[in-house]
């Protein structure tokens, strides 16, 4: 993982990062990128829209740090 100011970053989401930088330089376009991402090119270009109104915190998952809505406490069943 690489850490980004509090952000930090899956092996993942850098690889997102990287072919999405690859995009805005325009050495690849963005049927390519989904397609090495593994992602519909409709996905890709929701994900470069992301990723150009918001930077690096739109290559996170938008659930970190959420507790699953079906989540029980730690003391276990009551």
């Amino acid at each position: 993982m690489s850490v980004m100011g509090e952000l930090t970053l899956t092996q993942q989401e850098q690889a997102r990062l990287k072919v999405m930088n690859l995009v805005l330089e325009g050495k690849i376009g963005v049927g390519e990128a989904a397609s090495t991402l593994g992602l519909s090119e409709r996905q890709g270009w929701r994900l470069l829209k992301a990723y150009r109104e918001e930077g690096v915190p739109a290559m996170a998952h938008g659930n970190r740090g959420r507790l699953p809505p079906n989540a029980t406490s730690a003391e276990g069943p009551a």
